[in-house]
């Protein structure tokens, strides 16, 4: 598990850095940096967590320490790539809602129907068929 975990970090730094190097749109360019460190650090927590209180760690409290520190970690970085896509600020959220020129309706609007049920989290709608 761990081992995925840090190939799984480093394949995320490595998409996030092709990823902004091909973009045109600076800000963009900053979330994607954000995000690749972000997204590297809550895939790195465990095998850090499990490293750090491998040697500094009496054996009898590892376990919770482990489970404890990994639970902190995990919620700080999850909360934080939340805000970050989901913040109306973000370059992301501004380039990911597609709006129709005229009628001021974006496509879940368009999409939906009658029996379509919606999640609201501020100003983002996420459909819910």
């Amino acid at each position: 598990l761990l081992f995925i975990r840090i190939l799984s970090g480093l394949i995320m730094i490595a998409a996030s850095i092709h990823t902004r190097s091909r973009t045109k749109d600076a800000a963009l360019g900053r979330f994607y940096t954000i995000f690749g460190i972000v997204g590297t650090v809550w895939f790195q927590g465990l095998p850090l967590v499990t490293w750090i209180c491998g040697w500094a760690v009496p054996f009898h409290l590892r376990h919770p320490m482990v489970t404890f520190y990994n639970s902190v970690c995990q919620s700080l970085t999850l909360i934080f790539l939340t805000w970050l896509v989901v913040s109306n600020s973000s370059p992301f959220h501004k380039l990911s809602r597609v709006k129709e020129e005229k009628g001021g309706m974006n496509l879940t609007d368009s999409l939906s129907n009658n029996n379509t049920s919606f999640w609201k989290l501020g100003k983002t709608k996420i459909r819910l068929d």
